[in-house]
């Protein structure tokens, strides 16, 4: 998993469009924190994409390397943080202060750290799971589940019928194919 999620970064690294979209799953997380505290996440999304294109190709905001004879999985993040811990929006916002509070900083330059970080591991909970069975897979099992409550699944019957979808009909995720896969079940449950 080390080595796929390394690949991934490397390719990142020769290609704009998953540079594009590394990054994009950085900011998802720094974004948010950054609301959060009231800070101007615009200005955080434009600062992070100019330092992208900053050498005139757009290149990834962090690395993930494999380092100790491929032992240890390396990541590194490096982006401008212009963010703020006190007045402005912060100050007649409330809710920010608390925000500030919960991330235990004392300071605009912890506050930084702390979404660094969250940026990095929003980052390799991406690559994760592009590297391991695939977001794909798992919006499929997602949409099983869903189907499977919307034919009238509860309780345990919900993942039993999705599992059925998606191993007996993955070409037909359907409400009238689940109704059938549940109606099967209680009748097998019943006798």
């Amino acid at each position: 998993l080390a080595r796929r999620i390394a690949a991934l970064s490397s390719l990142a690294a020769v290609d704009a469009e998953r540079a594009a979209t590394h990054n994009k799953g950085i900011l998802n997380g720094i974004v948010a924190a950054a609301a959060a505290s009231g800070n101007d996440t615009r200005a955080l999304q434009a600062a992070a994409h100019e330092w992208a294109a900053r050498s005139g190709r757009y290149m990834p905001l962090s690395t993930w390397t494999l380092q100790n004879n491929s032992q240890i999985l390396y990541g590194r993040i490096e982006i401008p943080l212009q963010i703020g811990t006190v007045g402005g929006a912060i100050a007649s916002l409330p809710m920010s202060k608390v925000a500030l509070q919960l991330a235990k900083v004392n300071n605009a330059n912890d506050f930084r750290n702390v979404l660094a970080a969250v940026g990095l591991v929003q980052n390799l909970a991406a690559l994760r799971a592009l590297a391991g069975p695939g977001i794909q897979a798992g919006h499929m099992r997602l949409q099983a589940a869903n189907i499977a409550i919307a034919s009238g699944a509860h309780g345990d019957e919900i993942q039993k019928v999705a599992h059925a979808l998606l191993n007996e009909n993955s070409s037909d995720l359907s409400t009238s194919s689940a109704r059938i896969i549940l109606e099967d079940l209680r009748k097998r449950k019943n006798t």
